[in-house]
């Protein structure tokens, strides 16, 4: 298998694992929040993904953001008065740490760096008149 396949794949598992985490999260948390969170977020994180998968740099910044109630979840729970080894606060912390290794493999992993490069648009620079 070829490295930008591997990369491709990793990145696919990645954007897979971010937007079920913020669907969850939308879905526990839907009967106390807005239309707009509930059905909005798990919007723009797909659409973040889909701009991470054609190679867009800054999205992948875009995708920390919208993940933060995510990647709070374990420490929020904590301050809410679960222990991490309670039920809640154990999947709390495991869904932090999830979201927190699939967006650090968007930076730190090679293969999808290199997938990231592949599949970034290229553009010419002007011609002056």
């Amino acid at each position: 298998m070829t490295d930008l396949s591997a990369g491709r794949r990793f990145l696919a598992i990645c954007l897979v694992v971010v937007l079920g985490l913020n669907l969850g999260l939308s879905v526990i948390g839907g009967s106390s929040g807005s239309p707009a969170t509930v059905y909005g977020r798990p919007v723009l994180v797909a659409l973040g993904g889909l701009l991470v998968w054609q190679g867009r740099g800054w999205a992948r910044l875009l995708l920390i953001l919208l993940s933060m109630g995510v990647l709070l979840a374990g420490p929020i729970a904590l301050g809410n008065g679960l222990s991490p080894l309670s039920t809640g606060g154990a999947v709390s912390w495991l869904a932090s740490a999830l979201c927190a290794v699939s967006l650090a493999t968007l930076y730190a992993v090679p293969s999808v760096s290199a997938a990231l490069a592949a599949a970034a648009p290229r553009t010419s620079p002007p011609t002056g008149a």
